[in-house]
């Protein structure tokens, strides 16, 4: 007897995995760089029907600083600079599921570059 379960494009038929590619992280998508439209503190929504990867750049500082990157209000991803060191930068990476909020929370950093694959 065969046993089929079926979850948003993903069919499992007993030990076997099929996809279909237009849900695929990276099939069909490129890097765009969002810089100039995307800024820290700012709740975004991923309102397209795949996931995205979301790539967050900021700094120099020379003072202590963090970066955070939120999925639905849970810190995905975060780094923290030490005092000690001068001119840092950090970066935070994630995917974002469709229909998810996604922000990039920043003390003591500026944004420097924001990329998404989509």
């Amino acid at each position: 007897m065969s046993t089929k379960l079926i979850s948003t494009g993903i069919q499992f038929n007993d030990s076997t995995i099929q996809t279909t590619s237009n849900n695929i992280i990276g099939v069909s998508q490129t890097w765009q760089n969002l810089t100039g439209s995307r800024a820290l503190a700012t709740t975004y929504t991923n309102s397209t029907s795949r996931p995205i990867t979301v790539s967050v750049i900021a700094g120099p500082t020379t003072a202590s600083g963090d970066i955070q990157l939120l999925v639905d209000g849970v810190v995905i991803q975060r780094h923290y600079t030490n005092p000690d060191t001068s001119s840092l930068i950090e970066s935070v990476y994630g995917i974002v599921p469709p229909g998810s909020t996604y922000r990039v929370n920043t003390t003591n950093l500026a944004l420097t570059n924001w990329n998404e694959l989509r």
